[in-house]
C-alpha cells in the first residue's frame, strides 16, 4: 500500500490535485451562475404554475366558508301533533315550518336518533312529498311510521335531505323533531 503522504509529496501531484480542485470549483460556480440566470429569466413565467396548488386550496377554503343554499329551509323544531308514547308501527305526525326554495326531486333518508345512546338509525330512503316553492315559511305536516326495529326509549326524527340532480343544492340534515318516547305494550 502506498502511504497517502507520499502520494501528495510526489512531484507534480500537488499541482495536479490543485488543478482538479480549481476545475471543480469553476464548473460548480458556472453551473450555479447559469442556474440563477435561468431561474430569474423563467421565474415570472413559472411562478403562476407553481402557485396553482396554493391558489386552489385558498379557493376551496373560500367556497367552504360560503353559506350553501338549502333546497328546503326549516324554521325551528318539528313539533309533534300527538305526544305519545308511541309503539313500533304507529304513525307519528310532525309539523314543520318550512320554505321550499326550488322545485326539484328530493330523497329523504328517514333517520331516528336515540337521545339516550346517541345512535342514529337510518331505516329507509323515500322520495319526498314536495311542498310548493314559497317565499315565506309555511306549516307542513309529515307522517312517519315508527319502525319495528327501534328499541324502547327517547327518540327524535332526524332526516337527511338529499337533493337529486338539483344544481347547487347539496345533502344536509333537516331539523330534528321534538323528543318522543317509544314504549312497547306491557305483556
Amino acid at each position: 500500500m502506498t502511504d497517502p503522504k507520499k502520494i501528495t509529496e510526489m512531484p507534480g501531484m500537488r499541482h495536479h490535485l490543485a488543478a482538479v480542485g480549481r476545475d471543480v470549483l469553476t464548473i460548480s460556480a458556472t453551473v450555479s451562475l447559469l442556474g440563477t440566470l435561468v431561474w430569474f429569466a423563467a421565474a415570472p413565467h413559472l411562478m403562476p404554475w407553481l402557485l396553482i396548488p396554493e391558489q386552489l386550496a385558498a379557493f376551496e377554503d373560500k367556497l367552504n366558508g360560503l353559506a350553501r343554499p338549502r333546497l328546503v329551509e326549516f324554521q325551528g323544531t318539528a313539533l309533534l301533533v300527538d305526544k305519545g308514547p308511541f309503539k313500533p308501527g304507529d304513525d307519528v305526525r310532525f309539523v314543520y315550518n318550512l320554505r321550499r326554495n326550488a322545485d326539484c326531486t328530493t330523497d329523504i333518508q328517514v333517520s331516528w336518533y336515540s337521545v339516550r345512546t346517541g345512535v342514529r338509525i337510518t331505516t329507509a330512503v323515500v322520495r319526498a312529498v314536495q311542498a310548493p316553492v314559497t317565499t315565506d315559511f309555511a306549516p307542513f305536516i309529515l307522517t312517519r311510521k315508527i319502525p319495528e326495529n327501534l328499541p324502547d326509549g327517547l327518540w327524535v326524527y332526524y332526516p337527511l335531505v338529499v337533493p337529486v340532480d338539483c344544481g347547487v343544492y347539496r345533502p344536509y340534515n333537516g331539523n330534528m323533531s321534538e323528543v318522543f318516547e317509544i314504549k312497547r305494550e306491557e305483556r
